[in-house]
């Protein structure tokens, strides 16, 4: 349809539209203009009267008026000699190159059974094709290829269609650099617009629009695919405890299957199924979220597939799984509880973690003044003088628990320490309600006051007792987050009770409101709570680590109380799942990481190391190297130097030479200049480096960005099946070399076929009345 009418317009005007877009209307004639003025008005004013007088005036006098006006009116512009004047390229010396996508997403079959890469190859780059015969009469014409990089192509052959990432702004840019010396008169973009490096790509556009480089882009490809499932995104923690439950959160995106149900799986790297869910997919279109509990059993970094099985007619199935990691930690993490009077809280919370080989639960109990009862210790030495006193021995804990503790128990160099082993070493704090907790503890106004995820101040220094009965519910929130997921049957057959079939708990405290970046999972209802319901557990980040608030005192009833079944298992599910969530992903002293674990052939890997001492302050003098093991065995070194702008903060690159995993063992001295100090190893990062799937995420041509890339830089945005017009545009433009040329407008054929068509409808009219 478009080509058709193009071409009446050729016909009309003579010339394609994109003459008269470029070029600029003068007029050629030598008559003074005072002078053509006056005889039009003649004329005009000739003509009125004339009609006026001899056919009585009226509304069919007033219209042929108007039409001899008008055939008047167009004798005289064509009499003033209406000329466009082109800027035109001057044949063979101006060059056009030609970018052709070389990516993977170029080898989905959506153009009538065929593929992109196949379309683009007929098109753009093989001898035969119209388009190129068109622009190698008129320019010298270059061959480019790109995918993560770009080249020239020297023949049709070289197009493989296995690039691992489409970047179309370096691209334009390397076009533009290597013809800066030469007049480069646009650029032709074959693609399917799947660019991953926007930034890049903006910053291009910038240099194309400022030089006047016209991009003209030919989009290969379906901007629907029907029908389509797609695994958008998948999220897991960055580390789990060895034997803990897993929630991958999963976003699912389908076309043209609403309604359908699909199973969302998790499967080992060997293919083994860990868990399954199935999620109805919305009607419409559109996404949905789902959450898939698993369990982790095995220690060490896990390679994952999270999946969705390949539907019936999917155009690309590709796009239905992403491959992630998971560091499952083997070693029992530490965490000390501190609890300032005698509750039952210590002993079945010690009961609920006993079996745990993750979590290893320190004790320190005040039974009076000065005097402790310490349990769980690793050496009769641990806490011997009563809580800690340095940040260095409270840093040996990734988390701290406070139960019924008054906050002038500590001194004010604790209070500032307990702050920052939240804060600063990204350690975790659980604060348990009780009488001498939180407001009633005296915690408003101290250091700890803004670490608490709800606010102590609340109604504390009152004097009147507090005691409430509330029946603990989680919020949506609360629903959905790993650290309250309970399955209904666990492995072991154990059963579960329902959060409705929980015997209600007591709190002492009046609670405050959250913090604003507080998220509160359980909530107390009950008819002595004001208003009727107040925060349970709520918890927030803070710098570099976690806080969180329970705010009952007796959990223990959820496994003592009289019905209460023995062989429920909730409290002690409860108590491992939260405290298992809370120490998961507090950090080393030291950390390394890679960038990205899955990086293209070709692409450098990329290390990260954040450094720090036993009080967890950042070193910047340290010695850090990594060994290199590839995939056959062989090894190298490289080393991670200070990034001068983050304190602490290690980067270093390696561009691997084979396909397959890598193993970084990472190597830190704390002190360069001491070789005999002692060397510290983070466990081993693992890189894959292989051909990636991330091209065909979203599989449809994005015709949006594509006619964006041409409106921006003055070019135009084509079809396979409509690039007739191309090589007109690229001719008359003022890029390169190029001659100016007049053509004149008055000889058009619809001058022509207006004036014969006002002067016969003159004619009818008159005909029609008599008068003629």
């Amino acid at each position: 349809m478009a080509g058709s009418l193009d071409a009446l317009f050729e016909f009309l005007f003579r010339h394609p539209r994109v003459a008269y877009r470029q070029g600029e209307l003068i007029f050629s004639a030598s008559w003074p203009p005072l002078l053509l003025a006056a005889v039009l008005t003649l004329a005009l004013a000739g003509v009125v009267w004339s009609y006026r007088s001899g056919l009585g005036g009226g509304r069919r006098g007033w219209l042929l008026a108007g039409v001899r006006a008008a055939v008047l009116g167009l004798l005289l512009v064509c009499l003033l000699r209406p000329t466009l004047v082109l800027s035109t390229v001057v044949p063979r010396e101006n060059v056009v190159a030609v970018l052709v996508d070389d990516s993977r997403s170029m080898e989905i079959r959506d153009v009538g059974g065929r593929s992109r890469g196949e379309v683009a190859r007929e098109l753009a780059v093989e001898g035969e094709s119209p388009l190129l015969h068109e622009l190698r009469e008129r320019f010298l014409v270059r061959h480019f290829r790109f995918s993560a990089g770009a080249e020239r192509l020297n023949e049709p052959g070289a197009l493989t269609f296995q690039g691992s990432r489409t970047r179309i702004g370096p691209a334009l840019e390397h076009v533009r650099r290597e013809f800066a010396s030469v007049p480069l008169a646009g650029v032709v973009l074959v693609t399917d617009g799947g660019d991953q490096d926007p930034r890049a790509l903006e910053d291009a556009l910038l240099a194309y629009r400022s030089q006047g480089i016209p991009v003209h882009v030919v989009g290969v490809g379906a901007e629907e695919l029907d029908p389509d499932v797609s695994l958008d995104r998948v999220e897991l923690p960055g580390s789990v405890l060895q034997g803990s439950t897993v929630l991958a959160e999963a976003v699912v995106s389908h076309q043209g299957l609403g309604g359908v149900v699909v199973p969302v799986e998790v499967e080992e790297e060997d293919g083994r199924l860990l868990a399954s869910r199935e999620v109805e997919l919305p009607r419409g279109g559109g996404s949905v979220s789902v959450q898939v509990p698993f369990t982790v059993e095995e220690a060490g970094v896990r390679s994952l597939r999270v999946r969705v099985p390949p539907q019936d007619g999917e155009v690309v199935p590709e796009n239905n799984h992403r491959d992630v990691s998971l560091r499952v930690r083997g070693e029992p993490e530490k965490i000390l509880y501190f609890e300032g009077e005698p509750r039952f809280e210590v002993a079945f919370l010690r009961r609920a973690l006993e079996d745990d080989e993750a979590v290893r639960l320190v004790v320190l109990q005040r039974t009076a003044e000065d005097r402790y009862l310490r349990l769980g210790l690793e050496n009769p030495d641990e806490l011997l003088n009563g809580f800690p006193t340095s940040r260095e021995e409270l840093s040996r804990y990734r988390a701290l628990i406070l139960g019924s503790v008054e906050a002038s128990y500590f001194s004010s160099d604790q209070l500032r320490m307990i702050h920052d082993f939240v804060d600063r070493r990204g350690g975790s704090l659980l604060v348990l309600g009780g009488r001498r907790s939180m407001a009633e503890g005296g915690y408003g106004g101290t250091p700890l006051a803004p670490v608490f995820p709800l606010d102590p101040a609340g109604d504390g220094g009152r004097d009147d007792p507090f005691l409430a009965h509330v029946q603990v519910r989680p919020t949506p929130r609360g629903e959905a987050h790993p650290a309250l997921h309970f399955d209904v049957n666990d492995e072991a057959g154990g059963v579960l009770a329902g959060w409705d079939r929980l015997p209600s708990l007591t709190t002492v405290n009046r609670m405050g409101s959250p913090r604003a970046g507080a998220t509160v999972l359980l909530e107390g209802e009950g008819p002595e709570v004001p208003g009727g319901r107040q925060p349970v557990l709520a918890f927030q980040p803070y710098g570099a680590g976690l806080s969180a608030a329970l705010a009952v005192q007796d959990t223990w009833l959820w496994q003592m109380h009289a019905d209460v079944p023995l062989e429920d298992e909730s409290h002690q599910r409860f108590w491992r799942q939260l405290l298992r969530w809370m120490v998961q992903e507090v950090p080393d002293p030291v950390y390394a990481e890679a960038v990205r674990t899955r990086v293209a052939p070709g692409e450098e890997v990329e290390l990260v190391a954040r450094v720090k001492d036993e009080a967890y302050l950042p070193v910047n003098d340290a010695w850090v190297t990594a060994r290199v093991v590839d995939p056959v065995g062989g090894e190298e070194e490289m080393v991670l130097a200070w990034g001068v702008d983050r304190d602490g903060q290690y980067q270093g690159s390696y561009l691997p030479e084979r396909q397959g995993p890598y193993e970084f063992h990472l190597e830190v001295r704390l002190d360069s200049q001491n070789q005999e100090a002692p060397l510290l190893r983070p466990p081993p990062i693992q890189v894959e480096v292989g051909v990636l799937d991330d091209e065909l995420r979203s599989g449809a041509m994005r015709g949006e960005l594509l006619r964006r890339i041409a409106r921006e830089t003055g070019g135009e945005f084509h079809e396979p099946n409509s690039v007739s017009g191309l090589t007109q545009a690229l001719e008359h433009t003022d890029r390169g070399t190029v001659a100016e040329e007049e053509r004149d407008l008055w000889d058009l054929p619809v001058v022509f076929l207006l004036v014969v068509g006002l002067l016969s409808t003159e004619w009818l009219v008159r005909r029609r009345k008599g008068w003629a």
